[in-house]
């Protein structure tokens, strides 16, 4: 969950946008045929539902990346107070979050390496696993710092392979050293879409 600042193209400049987006991610999938491969122990993200608040991202992302991509009506979204709350098809979803600490590096949230993990696997949108695409972060001058965090999300706005009955979520507070609510400030690229292989 959060806001992506001037992404697109780096040319033309107008193509980029700013928009915000929750999404319903299963990292560590494995494709049935390469399972058997000894060679291969590539793992890759499914993103299984996207929701943005932009017409052009989410065509683009069905379009472009094959990405289960639908379009949220905000209704609440104040970064400056911690809430992002949106509405699709009067299901909702509401995120409220605090800053609980200083901007700081990766290195200082050693828990955030497994993240991080998550972040660098190549992904993919279409249950057929055959496009597929990468971000490329840039750790190095990334800006991390904890969070306390409480999510209510409506059941149907979740992947169908989530546990059935659960509707609210709450965030820990994050300490040094562990993985839980974190805020992050990052730079990527993202390749275009390619072989899954």
């Amino acid at each position: 969950m959060g806001m992506e600042h001037d992404c697109g193209p780096v040319w033309p400049k107008p193509l980029q946008s700013t928009f915000m987006e929750f999404k319903y991610e299963i990292p560590f999938i494995k494709r049935k045929d390469i399972i058997k491969r000894k060679d291969s122990e590539a793992t890759f993200n499914y993103k299984s539902i996207i929701y943005v608040d932009s017409e052009a991202e989410s065509f683009a992302s069905r379009e472009v990346y094959r990405l289960n991509s639908s379009v949220v009506k905000p209704v609440n979204v104040s970064l400056e107070n911690g809430a992002y709350e949106f509405n699709y098809n009067d299901l909702m979803f509401k995120a409220f979050f605090t800053p609980k600490g200083a901007w700081n590096t990766t290195d200082a949230y050693p828990g955030f390496k497994q993240y991080m993990n998550i972040m660098n696997l190549k992904w993919f949108g279409s249950p057929e696993l055959t496009e597929c695409a990468q971000h490329h972060y840039d750790f190095t001058s990334a800006k991390i710092r904890p969070a306390a965090m409480t999510v209510s999300v409506d059941h149907n706005l979740l992947s169908p392979m989530f546990p059935q009955g659960v509707r609210r979520f709450l965030g820990l507070d994050t300490a040094p050293g562990e993985l839980g609510t974190v805020e992050v400030d990052i730079h990527f690229t993202m390749t275009l879409p390619e072989t899954c292989d």
